[in-house]
């Protein structure tokens, strides 16, 4: 007797696939979405939010019972900064390493996610550098001119800046 049914994940309703190897979206605040992930083949979650301890425990929680590995890398979010290159070295060393599927995610999957993939995408997939700028400014910062509050532009810019500055140094003029 089939008490209920499941239904396959849909990754345009919540992420998108980087590679076969990673798939990028928002937090995941539902034990049921977590169950489909795990169904859908992820095996692996890099929770990216430093500031929802509750969100981060439910979650850590629910993968350990679908027996999916979790890592909880704490991005701050109100820099205007990027982490160090560690930081960044540490989550693509976890992603290149697992043999499965990864999940990485922050809040919304926007922009600690966005620079999360843009750095995996140049170091790991070796990208075009357009296509990385493309995405990023398409899914995580293509507010960065039209935000009507003028220190979330100055934020976002300076966020942007950095990640150019350090990754891409040719770029800058003297």
């Amino acid at each position: 007797m089939k008490i209920f049914s499941i239904k396959p994940l849909n990754l345009n309703q919540f992420s998108s696939r980087v590679s076969p190897k990673l798939i990028r979206g928002r937090a995941v605040t539902c034990p049921y979405r977590l169950y489909q992930m795990k169904q859908a083949g992820i095996s692996q979650i890099i929770d990216l939010r430093n500031s929802a301890f509750f969100q981060s425990k439910f979650e850590k929680f629910f993968c350990k019972l679908f027996g999916i590995k979790y890592f909880n890398y704490k991005y701050p979010f109100r820099s205007y900064y990027l982490p160090e290159e560690s930081f960044f070295k540490k989550i693509n060393n976890t992603i290149t390493t697992h043999n499965g599927q990864t999940y990485i995610h922050c809040q919304y999957g926007k922009r600690r996610t966005g620079i999360c993939v843009a750095i995996y995408e140049k170091e790991c997939l070796k990208k075009a550098r357009k296509d990385i700028f493309n995405e990023l400014l398409n899914i995580g910062f293509s507010d960065m001119y039209t935000n009507k509050n003028p220190k979330k532009r100055r934020h976002l810019l300076s966020i942007y800046s950095d990640f150019v500055k350090r990754y891409y140094p040719e770029l800058v003029k003297s």
